[in-house]
């Protein structure tokens, strides 16, 4: 009975294993490198401005409701650096 038991969860952990390595691998380094190639062709770019213009459109809060979409700049949209000072 015992023995059942483990040899059942150790077969499942090799199949968690396999499954891990054989298929959602090569899947991530697909998307990642998909990603990279739109990255540097500016179409991420692009489809965030229009994501955040209908997140605006609609109000959801986030990115719709960013101060990106007005033109100015606020506290929450400063990159690290601005924020570094105290003044």
């Amino acid at each position: 009975m015992t023995a059942d038991i483990a040899g059942l969860i150790l077969k499942s952990g090799r199949s968690g294993v396999e499954l891990a390595l054989f298929v959602l691998l090569p899947v991530m380094i697909v998307m990642l490198t998909t990603m990279r190639l739109l990255e540097g062709w500016g179409v991420l770019d692009r489809i965030v401005k229009i994501t955040a213009l209908l997140n605006a459109s609609v109000r959801f809060a986030g990115i719709g409701r960013s101060c990106h979409v007005a033109g100015d700049v606020c506290e929450f949209c400063r990159t690290g650096s601005d924020l570094d000072h105290d003044g």
